[in-house]
């Protein structure tokens, strides 16, 4: 116990970042944002959940902006046309305030990783921390589980789909990043006040 109160203590002066990318979410936004505002209100600590909207044309930024409890932890930028995943994750590293940024798929990634994801960087002291999914993200039906299992067995290759982009990077691994970004990359957003 005592340990965990010290682990606590140790958060007062950092600040912990979330980055999520919404696409068209409506429907799946708030439970998402309120189960990861009650994961992270249990730490004790400073936190931010930044939301990179990827041009939604749904009402999924209106979903949001209904959270009153969870609105003073978010940020928002609107992607101001369609980027692949990855850029808008890129671009949410680029607006963090976080001295450690977690990258979650609300779609995939379970919030409970987050507490483990926290506590494994501050106490062993990782510059980035992978999650790997255990489990298949997306259902197949009989005829693609008996392709696969074929195609895997003729190939040796694992074949399940299980891509997720669940990561956490210290502040000083997102610098290098964004130190690193290429020119030609550039964004198109704007702020959404809070």
């Amino acid at each position: 116990m005592a340990d965990k109160k010290k682990r606590n203590n140790d958060f007062e002066d950092k600040i912990f970042s979330v980055v999520i990318v919404t696409d068209n979410d409506e429907k799946i936004i708030k439970e998402r944002l309120r189960a990861i505002n009650s994961t992270l209100s249990l730490l004790n600590a400073n936190y931010e959940i930044l939301i990179v909207d990827n041009n939604s044309v749904d009402k999924t930024i209106e979903r949001i902006t209904e959270l009153d409890e969870v609105m003073k932890y978010v940020r928002i930028l609107i992607l101001s046309k369609p980027y692949e995943k990855e850029i808008a994750f890129t671009a949410g590293l680029d607006n963090c305030i976080g001295d450690f940024a977690i990258l979650f798929d609300i779609h995939t990634d379970p919030v409970e990783m987050i507490p483990t994801m926290i506590f494994n960087q501050f106490t062993k002291g990782n510059e980035i921390i992978i999650g790997k999914m255990t489990e298949d993200t997306v259902e197949r039906d009989l005829q693609s589980k008996i392709l696969l299992s074929v195609v895997e067995k003729f190939s040796k290759q694992s074949l399940g789909y299980r891509q997720n982009y669940l990561m956490g990077l210290t502040r000083k691994v997102i610098n290098s990043i964004i130190r690193t970004r290429r020119k030609s990359r550039n964004f198109g957003y704007k702020k959404l006040k809070s």
